[in-house]
Formats: C-alpha cells, structure tokens, sequence
C-alpha cells in the first residue's frame, strides 16, 4: 500500500454569502441586485471564524489507485465534481483515473454559497451561482489532489469501528411514525493512514452528523463541529479528513452556536482518537473501486395534504385532501434545477467497503447498506454520504409518505431510498 495526502485552504473572500441556511439572518428582506457583489437573495459573510479547507488521500495498492477528497461544504454538485475531475484529468502527471476520483462534502452550514449551479439549491440554501467564487476554489482542490498524488509513499492501513451516543438525535420526532430522539446510526468509523516508519500520515472519520452547530445567524465561515474535531485529531500529527455519515434525519445535540462547536467537536474529537489508537495497521490491504453513473429518474417535487402537514391555507389543503392522501401536485424539476444521474462508488479497503450515497440518506438507510455489507461479508462498512453530488434526502418509503422536511426532499419519488441502497449493495458486491 502507497498513500499520499495533501491539504488546500480553499476559503473564498468575505463577502461571498455563506451556504447551508435559508433563513434567519442569512436571508435579505430584499435581493441585493449590485452585479458587482458575489451575493443576492442571502447575507453576505462577515468574516472566517476558521478556514474551508479541501483534503486530498491518494491510496495505491500497485493495481488500483484512489483519491478520496473531502471538502468543508454544504454540498458538492456534480457540475463541481465535474470540474475537479476535469482539471485533475488535464495534469498528465496525475496516476488517479477520472472515475476514481471520490468528492465528499461534509456539510457544514457555514461553508461558502454561490458555488452550486442547481436553482434548487440557489434558492432553499445556496444563493445564485457564481463562477467567480467556484473557479479558484476548483483549481486549489484539484491542485491537492494533484500534491497527494505526487507524493504517494509506503503506507500502512487500519479500520476500526465503535459506538458514539450523545452528541446527536434524531429531527424527525412527531413526524415519523417510528423513529424516537434515539434513532440514529450511532457507528464512529476511523480509518488510520501512517507512514512506513508508523507516523500518522491521515485519518478518515465517518460519522453521522450535519454541520450545523452554528446556526443560520452565523455570518462566519467555519467548517463547524466536524473542522473543530480535525483539528483536535491533528495535534496529533497527520491530516485529519471528515466523511459524513446517514445524517439525512440527524441533528447535533452538542449544544448550540461558539459552545457547542467547541464541546461537539472535542466529544467527536477525543473518540476518533481513542479509536484510532486501537487500530493495527497492516500495508498489504487490497485495493478495489467500481464507479458506476445511475440515473434516479426525473426530480420532482411531489405536494401531498399528508405529507406536507400544516401550514397550508385551508382551501389547497381541502383540495390536496380530495385527491386522496398520496395523491397531489407534482412539480417536476428539469436539469437547471436537480442533476438525475450520480456517480455511486464503492471502495474496498482490505476487509472494510466503502459505499458512496450522492445525497443525504436518513439513518435508516445507512444501516441498511452496512447490513448489505455485512451480508457481502466486509468487516466494516462505511456511508460516505453527500459525495460525488448532492441530491437533497434520500427516505425510506414509509417516511417519504409520513412527510416533513427530509420527505418533501426527496425528489425521486417514494422508492428512492429502496433504489439508493440497491445500488450501493452492487457497487459493494462489485469490489466483494
């Protein structure tokens, strides 16, 4: 095993709207219209409470070579992932192939705006696109791929899973029929990278959680409780990445705002390392990635009485409610408002897999496509989530018609969650 890291800063100016919140103190009573500034429909930011950083690993096990990459965001579009690829593609020394090439968002709140192309996120979270804001930023990540590439060295390699309650719950109580504040995927995965000589070289942290400690009144950047985590884990010594988990249903439960980044991200922080601790690295873990594009079917956004709850006037609620309880209007969404086809990957690293979600799966389907791992036989199985895409939710059925947030979200009808874990059971049984 060879495996190389790099890290860039990839923060944009102050002034560039921050992605992630809609509302609060992040959205304007009126759009500013001056073309001049990298902001319309959201606030513009007003300082770095810590930098947006972009972190590249490159893994080679002489037959495959990987690159993971994680990027301090709300969301990685796949026009984004496109052209990181594309500009990684264009550097003839680069030894990943394009396909292989993994994009993780972790999903802070207080990230950068105006980076997505997709109306659907301008408008609900992200603020107009701005190629001015989204270009340097390309470049300095594909730059960092490009420097973990050219650095790949020998490598040892571990994986090692435990449990991690009481820093997270799940938003859905008093909307889904089942789940309770306890309904989480509680599964902390740490993979640990070290040199030849056992000195740290990277660690992986997948875990559950939104980065939205900082709420829709922070006007500072900050990659929130999971940048607070990786820099504790640094101390000491390698680069720290953060994959988000199923957190498609998940809030923090850490406290709010300055305080609760603080005391989630130590909590989070002081776990992955006890866990990396334990771990025994070995260097001659088998490598295997099988990318494969999968077309969700056309985005739409589906309006029921049921699903949408309270909140409407009463005579279209009296209307939805005539044309039967999951029956409704359907909006569709054409290719300038939600991409349809994704990239889903899955990674084999010695006994563990990797499975790759292009949106935000609830918990229950995370533990879905870790029990279809388990039946593949993997040791361990990690969701990367957000990665290669952003989708909006991904629900089961039952909660897709119990409606709210995460079921309006999830734009590719009620099977969509039964077809995202599908499709990650083949990629995972394609690395077996």
């Amino acid at each position: 095993m060879r495996a190389g890291v790099a890290t860039a800063d990839i923060t944009p100016p102050v002034g560039v709207p921050l992605g992630g919140f809609g509302e609060g103190a992040r959205r304007l009573s009126f759009p500013d219209l001056n073309p001049f500034t990298p902001n319309t429909l959201l606030a513009p930011s007003r300082g770095v409470r810590d930098p947006i950083l972009a972190k590249a690993l490159v893994l080679d096990d002489g037959t495959d070579r990987v690159a993971i990459v994680t990027l301090d965001i709300f969301g990685a579009s796949a026009h984004l992932v496109r052209e990181v690829v594309r500009r990684v593609s264009a550097r003839s020394t680069v030894g990943v192939a394009p396909e292989n090439i993994l994009v993780c968002a972790s999903h802070t709140h207080s990230g950068p705006g105006a980076i997505s192309d997709l109306r659907f996120w301008e408008l609900v979270a992200m603020d107009f696109f701005q190629p001015r804001v989204l270009d340097p930023m390309i470049d300095r990540i594909a730059d960092a791929i490009a420097r973990a590439d050219a650095s790949l060295g020998p490598a040892k390699l571990g994986v090692a899973t435990t449990s991690l309650r009481g820093i997270t719950r799940n938003r859905r109580v008093g909307v889904s029929p089942v789940y309770t504040r306890d309904s989480i995927d509680d599964e902390l995965a740490v993979i640990r990278i070290d040199r030849a000589d056992d000195t740290p070289l990277a660690t992986v942290t997948n875990f559950a959680i939104p980065g939205s400690v900082l709420g829709p009144d922070n006007l500072r950047f900050s990659a929130d409780v999971m940048g607070e985590a990786s820099r504790l884990i640094e101390r000491e010594g390698g680069v720290a990445l953060f994959a988000n988990g199923s957190q498609g249903d998940i809030a923090p439960d850490v406290g709010s705002n300055e305080a609760g980044v603080v005391a989630g991200g130590a909590a989070l922080g002081r776990a992955v390392l006890a866990l990396r601790s334990t771990i025994r690295t070995r260097e001659d873990c088998d490598l295997r990635c099988a990318p494969e594009v999968v077309d969700l079917g056309p985005p739409h956004l589906h309006l029921t009485a049921g699903r949408l709850r309270g909140g409407l006037p009463p005579a279209i609620r009296a209307f939805l409610q005539s044309l039967g309880p999951n029956l409704g209007i359907t909006i569709p969404l054409d290719a300038a408002a939600m991409d349809r086809e994704y990239r889903f990957t899955a990674i084999r690293i010695g006994e563990a897999v990797i499975a790759s979600v292009p949106g935000e799966p609830i918990h229950e389907l995370g533990l879905e496509i870790k029990a279809a791992g388990r039946a593949l036989g993997f040791q361990a199985t990690l969701v990367f989530s957000l990665a290669n895409g952003h989708g909006a939710s991904f629900t089961t059925e039952e909660e897709y018609w119990a409606g709210g947030y995460e079921a309006l979200a999830t734009l590719y009808g009620p099977q969509t969650g039964t077809r995202v874990a599908q499709e990650c059971a083949r990629r995972m049984n394609a690395v077996r």
